[in-house]
């Protein structure tokens, strides 16, 4: 009989529980609350990308890999894979992405490592920062109308400069020999 009132006790109390989960009003703005939702898969879908680079190896000595950070506007631990470029002198890899998104390109020894942001400016042009995450000294030759200037970036460091499309940017030690060459182009134009 104790077994019996325990399982009736025991339906009732699962009976309220199910009863109180169907009591659940819905919000009074849910139209307003979709129309957002739909808005903003809709901006995603449609997210073009909007700068363009490519990053080649000039060294022919190390293997480099390559990784999307997100967008640095809004710092975070997120990283993830997106190339290798190969120990080969001239071997490249491209990357499109958006406006204000960063990038990491690092050797396979972790011993030289370096952060890219790449941002749409005025004037058909682009502003490139780089920021040295390695721990020796590096040097960025920065080509403009005026010539080219290399400037060195110490560890943790960071350097951003207006680049033209085509016009490369070379990184590598401050005396010695380029490592890599960044090279900012226009994206493609999307077709209507």
């Amino acid at each position: 009989i104790l077994a019996q009132g325990a399982k009736q006790q025991q339906t009732l109390i699962l009976a309220k529980v199910s009863a109180q989960t169907f009591t659940v009003a819905a919000p009074e703005n849910m139209a307003r609350f979709c129309a957002l939702l739909m808005a903003q898969a809709l901006a995603i879908v449609t997210a073009v990308n909007d700068v363009a680079f490519t990053i080649e190896c000039d060294d022919g000595q190390g293997k480099y890999g390559v990784y999307f950070t997100g967008d640095f506007s809004k710092p975070s631990d997120f990283e993830k894979y997106v190339d290798a470029i190969p120990n080969a002198m001239g071997s490249k890899v491209g990357i499109k992405g958006n406006s204000g998104h960063g990038w990491v390109v690092r050797s396979t020894d972790l011993k030289f490592r370096v952060g890219l942001t790449l941002e749409l400016a005025k004037d058909n042009k682009y502003t490139l920062a780089i920021k040295n995450l390695g721990e020796d000294s590096m040097g960025v030759r920065w080509n403009n109308a005026e010539g080219a200037a290399t400037k060195e970036l110490k560890q943790h460091s960071a350097e951003a400069h207006h680049v033209a499309s085509g016009n490369p940017v070379r990184i590598g030690a401050m005396q010695g020999k380029t490592r890599l060459v960044i090279t900012v182009h226009d994206p493609p134009k999307a077709e209507l």
